[in-house]
C-alpha cells in the first residue's frame, strides 16, 4: 500500500494531525479539508491541505501584523506630543499635576493594551487567553 492510498476516518485526522473535532468540522466547513464518499480522508491530500491552509493563514497574519505595526507607527508622535503636554500647556503647578496623573494612567491603560494584544498575537492558534 502506497501512502497516497491510506485513508483515515475523522477520528484518525484528529489524532494523526492532532485536530480537535471541533477544528476538523471548521476545515471542512471552509472547504480545505473533503471527505470522499465513504466519509474516509485521503492522507497525503490532508497533509497536504492543512500545509497550505497554515501557509495561507501565516501569510494573512503576517499581512495584519504589518497593518497593526504602520497604525502604531503612525499614532507614536500624537503619544510623543501628548506626553509632553503639561510641560508644553505652560499650565500652573497643580493643573500640571492633575494633567500628568491622567496621562500616566492613560498610557499606563494604553501599554497594558498593547501588552494583551501583543500576548494574543502569541498564543497559538485557538488558544484563548
Amino acid at each position: 500500500m502506497s501512502l497516497s492510498e491510506l485513508r483515515l476516518t475523522r477520528d484518525g485526522v484528529c489524532r494523526t494531525f492532532g485536530l480537535t473535532h471541533e477544528t476538523l468540522e471548521a476545515l471542512e466547513s471552509q472547504g480545505v479539508l473533503k471527505p470522499d464518499a465513504n466519509h474516509t480522508f485521503d492522507l497525503a491530500g490532508v497533509a497536504a491541505a492543512l500545509f497550505h491552509f497554515g501557509i495561507n493563514q501565516a501569510a494573512h497574519a503576517e499581512q495584519k501584523l504589518v497593518t497593526v505595526a504602520a497604525a502604531i507607527r503612525d499614532v507614536l508622535p500624537a503619544l510623543q506630543r501628548l506626553s509632553e503636554l503639561p510641560d508644553r500647556a505652560m499650565l500652573d503647578t497643580w493643573a500640571r499635576e492633575r494633567v500628568a496623573v491622567e496621562l500616566s494612567a492613560f498610557f499606563a491603560a494604553f501599554s497594558e493594551m498593547m501588552a494583551r494584544g501583543s500576548a494574543a498575537l502569541d498564543r497559538p492558534p485557538g488558544e484563548q487567553g
